[in-house]
């Protein structure tokens, strides 16, 4: 199984409203609602099941008013998320397999409770599951951050959760792999790099992300912020703290975000297991040396 999440065009100015309501729309009628927009099918897709969680009412039109409604009370400009679930060619999820899957993956996004509407469709050779969420907490009105951002990786366990569940086979060189503890990371997997890091490396030198990534297993044994400063300083570089996060500087080379090294290396996750708040160096760092290209 393969998820994603599909991200709004830009072309079409519409309510927040009528965003989610034309969202809604298509996902259970597999027809654009769009105004000024031709369907991209000639025919229709195949809805094969619809169904919704988290809704007061059960009139399908009624639902989607209630989550637009809701929606529109958002301080945030995009609060659905719209997710696309698929399967491989040869297995063939059955209609309650279809309702499984969606609260599973709707629990492991920690979204339990939050508005859902979803629908299969069947117009490719994969059988797919449309869901989109409303990230509106009913409790708070606030927002809900899927991961702290990281959403990819909360698709990609979801996506192990409903496979191990539902008897599915894996992905190859998936992210996450089933244990008696449920799903974990699998050990060694490369973390991917940008295009500007992939784009950067076309050139012969190493970019300054996978340099940051070799760096991880060094920040990992860290204990404290000094202890973290001291382990860097040997390398040449520093961890510095920016609006909005956190840093690693290569000397005159540049940066880039602490979590291009690994989701543990952001100053949210170092200032947890370190039990502190962010510290500046105490020691400068050795001038740092640039790998030579290969």
């Amino acid at each position: 199984m393969i998820a994603k999440k599909t991200m709004k065009k830009q072309e079409y100015i519409k309510t927040r409203q009528q965003d989610v309501a034309d969202l809604c729309r298509y996902i259970r009628n597999a027809k654009s609602h769009m105004k000024d927009r031709p369907t991209s099918q000639e025919e229709p897709e195949k809805v094969l099941c619809t169904g919704s969680l988290g809704m007061v009412f059960t009139d399908p039109e009624a639902q989607i008013s209630e989550m637009a409604g809701l929606a529109a009370k958002a301080r945030s400009g995009d609060p659905v998320s719209h997710f696309v679930l698929s399967w491989p060619d040869n297995e063939q999820p059955t209609e309650q397999q279809f309702h499984e899957a969606a609260r599973i993956f709707t629990h492991e996004l920690g979204l339990d409770g939050h508005q859902v509407v979803y629908a299969a469709h069947k117009n490719t050779e994969n059988l797919h599951l449309h869901l989109a969420i409303n990230r509106v907490s009913l409790e708070t009105l606030q927002v809900v951050k899927v991961n702290n951002g990281f959403d990819k990786f909360a698709c990609m366990k979801g996506i192990c959760v409903v496979e191990h569940e539902q008897g599915w086979t894996p992905e190859k060189n998936a992210v996450y792999q089933m244990t008696e503890n449920g799903p974990v990371l699998v050990e060694g997997r490369e973390k991917s790099l940008s295009k500007g890091a992939r784009d950067a490396e076309k050139k012969g030198n190493p970019s300054l992300e996978r340099r940051a990534q070799g760096l991880a297993p060094e920040i990992s044994l860290a204990t404290s912020w000094q202890d973290l400063h001291l382990r860097l300083a040997a390398h040449g570089v520093t961890y510095e703290k920016r609006k909005g996060g956190a840093v690693i500087k290569f000397g005159k080379q540049g940066f880039v975000k602490a979590s291009s090294a690994s989701r543990e290396c952001s100053l949210k996750n170092l200032e947890k297991r370190f039990g502190a708040e962010f510290e500046r160096a105490r020691i400068a760092p050795k001038p740092y040396e640039p790998q030579q290209p290969q």
